[in-house]
């Protein structure tokens, strides 16, 4: 995916020679994009490897629930 939003420093990595998002930014931009279950499932997932903190995981659970809701 091509990113057309203004990133922060902090949400760029780079894997040898290749400029990505953050897993933490590509996390965020994929809330409501696939299924919940998925988002939700990636999200834990990130947090058990250790690519997002508890406070990470605990915001992102929340603005896919508050989505969800709306």
């Amino acid at each position: 995916m091509i990113h057309h939003a203004d990133l922060a420093d902090d949400e760029i990595t780079q894997l040898d020679a290749v400029t990505l998002t953050t897993i933490r930014r590509t996390l965020h931009d994929t809330l409501h994009t696939v299924p919940a279950y998925l988002a939700r499932q990636a999200i834990t997932t990130a947090r058990q490897r250790g690519a997002i903190t508890s406070s990470e995981h605990d915001a992102l659970i929340e603005q896919l629930v508050a989505g969800a809701a709306s």
